[in-house]
């Protein structure tokens, strides 16, 4: 359900407002130690607005997290040309 808000908000926000649509990537990689799994979505779409806020859908991503993984289970965003969150 993580990985469906994630696409969900990529969709919306993203792919939808450009007039050209879009892709949308959905990725995972254990990091070297193999003790975390990163999972992006990464779309090609308009972008955030630099004074953008996190909505509803990533505040419930947040809190699921939270319940399930305690401090290990993190979130990221990270803005168009930037490199993906490292945790």
């Amino acid at each position: 359900m993580a990985l469906l808000t994630l696409v969900e908000n990529a969709v919306r926000h993203g792919i939808d407002p450009a007039e050209a649509g879009g892709h949308i990537e959905v990725g995972a990689a254990l990091n070297d130690a193999r003790t975390q799994l990163h999972v992006w979505v990464q779309d090609t779409g308009v972008g955030l607005a630099a004074q953008a806020q996190p909505g509803t859908g990533w505040a419930n991503l947040r809190e699921r997290l939270a319940a399930l993984h305690g401090a290990q289970g993190a979130t990221g965003i990270c803005r168009s040309g930037a490199a993906r969150p490292a945790r």
